[in-house]
């Protein structure tokens, strides 16, 4: 009769095989590779069918559904990417069937997409710890290479590692030519590049705003507020979901209640993981906006979301782009 494989993931077979990832890239480019080494090990005579080493690349999203006392957690998944490698022929074998003991590092290389949404997370993933899966609420796009072998009528030995990947050049979009709103009090703001030959905004880099606030009612005003605001809306099996996270802080502060102020905000842009390029997939879209906020002594703040521009083909890349953020 045969055996039935139980259903384990580890990386260890007691008294069989083992497998790991060693010297794994901490990230990727899009349009570049992901490398590293992959170990396997043989305490004895081991009827291996095949090591299988898999790229794959999906976005998933997950929310969970209340009603009453019960709740129910709804998953999708939309793979873009699947590639897949057998590493069976570079181990010895000392008959057709049998892998002889021992231990055999494998060095690997997998090209990455050009054209791929890069990784991107709504909230902080639980650590899988090499071959738990567990994703919270929210969306993600994730990358993982497996290995795994192939054992017959045995457990088989298997591995994953997720790891992040960046488009070549990282960037937010690019603040309109100008933009206008009145908030309470009559209260306007007006907002521009500092250099309109150069509006991109790059995680990592600084850039520079000029703002005009009029103030015809000649109230107190504290000062202006900048954020940056990154804006997921997914799905979920029909289910519509929306996520928002707010990168950064910056200040500029007034004194007095002149009708007018003018000047330049200047902006360092945090190089944070989350900060990935606008874009959309299967199921989710990305967009990137600023929020300006009026602050007024005696009264309400006059708020202000503006849109950036989505990057264009040709985006002008940085003399020296910083390394991608791998938290």
């Amino acid at each position: 009769m045969l055996q039935r494989k139980p259903k384990y993931q580890g990386a260890l077979v007691p008294g069989v095989a083992s497998v790991q990832f060693l010297q794994v890239s901490a990230g990727a480019f899009l349009g570049g590779a992901v490398e590293g080494v992959v170990r396997a090990e043989f305490d004895k005579p081991t009827k291996v069918r095949d090591i299988t080493l898999t790229l794959t690349g999906s976005e998933h999203s997950q929310t969970t559904v209340q009603a009453g006392k019960n709740s129910e957690t709804i998953t999708q998944v939309s793979p873009f990417l699947q590639q897949a490698v057998s590493l069976r022929e570079r181990i010895p074998f000392q008959d057709p069937e049998h892998a002889t003991p021992g231990t055999y590092d494998l060095p690997f290389k997998f090209p990455l997409p050009v054209v791929a949404p890069p990784t991107l997370a709504t909230s902080i993933e639980d650590q899988d710890f090499g071959h738990i899966d567990h994703v919270r609420d929210g969306m993600y796009v994730d990358y993982a290479l497996e290995i795994k072998v192939d054992v017959p009528l045995w457990i088989d030995p298997l591995r994953r590692h997720r790891f992040p990947v960046y488009p070549p050049v990282r960037v937010l979009g690019g603040m309109p030519e100008a933009r206008t709103s009145s908030g309470p009090d009559r209260a306007g703001l007006q907002v521009a590049p500092l250099d309109g030959n150069a509006p991109w905004i790059f995680p990592g880099k600084p850039c520079s705003i000029l703002y005009n606030v009029q103030n015809p009612s000649g109230k107190t005003l504290k000062g202006l507020t900048a954020r940056l605001v990154r804006d997921v809306s997914y799905v979920c099996r029909g289910r519509s979901c929306a996520s928002q996270q707010i990168f950064g802080n910056f200040f500029a502060p007034f004194q007095g209640n002149a009708p007018s102020f003018q000047g330049r905000l200047d902006l360092m842009v945090p190089n944070d993981a989350g900060m990935v390029n606008p874009g959309s997939g299967q199921l989710f879209r990305c967009t990137w906006s600023m929020e300006f906020d009026l602050g007024v002594e005696w009264g309400f703040d006059a708020k202000v979301k503006v849109p950036l521009t989505p990057p264009v083909v040709q985006v002008p890349v940085p003399t020296a782009s910083p390394p991608p953020p791998y938290a």
